[in-house]
């Protein structure tokens, strides 16, 4: 069982047109989220994690296209695409 476009919008915060843009910008597989018995799209554990990637990498400043390279880059690494993009954008963080 997978996860209904209405629980990711009331759960995520994500709205509907941004899970159509991610699809659009091919940041999320438009087919393989799609239920084969009523073509709802229906995510997976797999899809929510990548939905919370993008939705996190996109508040810290990156545009889908650096987003789709760097999911398509085998040496993608979470944390060194943040310090990376933190120090391009001469800021740091303090907690």
């Amino acid at each position: 069982m997978g996860y209904s476009v209405k629980w990711v919008v009331e759960n995520l915060g994500i709205t509907r047109d941004m899970l159509r843009y991610y699809e659009k910008e091919k940041l999320l597989p438009a087919n393989e989220s799609r239920n084969p018995t009523n073509k709802y799209r229906d995510y997976s554990d797999e899809d929510i994690e990548r939905i919370w990637g993008i939705k996190l990498l996109i508040g810290i400043g990156f545009t889908a296209k650096e987003i789709y390279a760097l999911m398509n880059d085998p040496d993608f690494d979470f944390d060194t695409a943040i310090a990376q993009k933190q120090s391009w954008n001469g800021s740091t963080m303090r907690i």
